[in-house]
């Protein structure tokens, strides 16, 4: 655990490591692409919500 606290936090103040900036590389490409998909997934079914909201009130 500490040494989960030391990489996440840098308290060393080192430079990251190979592995840091590859999984950082990932979440900058990976996350957008996500983003992107599921808001045009939504724009596609506008309705969707309402047909939410009308089973809840069910």
């Amino acid at each position: 655990m500490d040494q989960f606290i030391s990489t996440l936090f840098n308290t060393n103040h080192e430079a990251p490591s190979l592995e840091v900036l590859l999984v950082l590389a990932v979440i900058a490409v990976v996350v957008p692409a996500i983003h992107r998909y599921m808001l045009a997934h939504r724009q596609a079914n506008p309705d969707r919500k309402k047909q939410n909201s009308q089973n809840k009130k069910k």
